[in-house]
């Protein structure tokens, strides 16, 4: 797949690869949005050998099929497509560190992403997030709560390492304070 799936240019002998990876993100996100219709690459060929291409998307909108550029998508979407590319090299075995996975994307959007990359992984993925969900379905073996003390140093601590029953809720666990990792702030005040 192309690493810039949104807009760009290649040389004119990436074509496959760019068509390639149109199948890909057209299949891909039909199926992950349910106003999505159809995607494919607008693409014009220039006298240099290169390819501009950028990413047009029919979406429903107000009841209508509307053909819209991926500058005028949401950030969310956006967002995703630029950790699809890091997402499938995964699936190809390849280590690849995705920091704040989840930015402008829902829950649920970004549970069914995870479920969907996770069981296919051939690579190590290694992601950071926000998102205290994603503690309520990964193995604690594969979870780490980055601590930071006082003094700034950090520490990478499993979740599994912690005296876990099958009664307990990691999300309240980690919310409250008992696996460390959360801000340490003094009280704000507003002058």
């Amino acid at each position: 797949m192309l690493l810039k799936l949104d807009k760009g240019s290649i040389p004119s002998i990436e074509l496959e690869n760019l068509i390639r990876s149109e199948r890909i993100l057209c299949q891909f996100l039909t199926q992950t949005y349910s106003d999505i219709k159809f995607v494919e690459y607008e693409i014009i060929k220039r006298d240099d050998g290169y390819i501009d291409y950028t990413l047009m998307i029919d979406k429903m909108i107000v009841g209508k099929v509307r053909r819209i550029a991926i500058d005028e998508e949401s950030s969310g979407t956006v967002q995703l497509l630029q950790k699809l590319s890091p997402l499938i090299s995964s699936l190809n075995g390849m280590t690849v560190f995705i920091d704040d996975i989840d930015t402008n994307m829902h829950n649920i959007l970004f549970r069914n992403i995870i479920d969907t990359f996770i069981k296919n992984i051939t690579g190590q993925l290694i992601i950071t997030t926000h998102n205290t969900t994603l503690l309520k379905y990964i193995d604690p073996c594969e979870a780490y709560i980055i601590d930071v003390d006082y003094e700034g140093n950090k520490e990478a601590i499993c979740i599994s390492d912690f005296k876990l029953l099958p009664t307990h809720n990691l999300c309240d666990m980690y919310m409250s304070g008992k696996l460390g990792g959360i801000p340490v702030m003094d009280s704000i005040e507003i002058i």
